[in-house]
């Protein structure tokens, strides 16, 4: 996870981006609201966060693509998916603002309420999946096992 760390750091400097807007933080587990951090964090990640690593993480806030055209921020973020998908074995979570809570940690994509008070009227709507990525150990396997039975299949017909 240090290497991780160190590595965001280092593509939010090559990025030009200014000092501070891409936070990098290891989150250990050892006082109670590090801990409750890490709860709320792996149950994004996935149902299975604490099989990974169930004492530490790394938490990233950075901004978000402003549009299409923001060239930046899309570099980061795709080689940031790239670093994490094959050089670690790692579950990606994303919380798409702050001050979003998790009340259904079973939901795999991020619902957005919102009140509309001059209609009166309460909606809600699909945001963003809450998962982006599987450790790629797990992806190779899924692979694996589609390819044996796909022979074994080819050599029964």
């Amino acid at each position: 996870m240090q290497k991780l760390a160190h590595w965001m750091n280092l593509l939010a400097e090559r990025l030009e981006y200014p000092k501070g807007a891409v936070a990098v933080a290891l989150v250990n587990g050892k006082s109670e609201q590090s801990r409750k951090m890490l709860e709320r964090a792996g149950e994004v990640a996935g149902p299975d966060w604490k099989d990974f690593n169930s004492q530490r993480c790394l938490r990233l806030t950075l901004p978000r693509p402003r549009n299409t055209a923001d060239l930046q921020a899309h570099r980061f973020h795709m080689t940031m998916a790239r670093l994490l998908l094959s050089h670690a074995d790692a579950l990606v979570g994303y919380k798409y603002c702050n001050g979003v809570n998790n009340n259904d940690p079973e939901e795999d994509v991020w619902i957005a309420h919102r009140w509309i008070a001059e209609q009166g009227i309460h909606t809600q709507h699909r945001v963003l999946p809450k998962r982006l990525a599987e450790p790629i150990n797990r992806l190779i396997a899924v692979v694996s096992d589609l390819r044996r039975d796909h022979e074994t299949s080819t050599a029964e017909a």
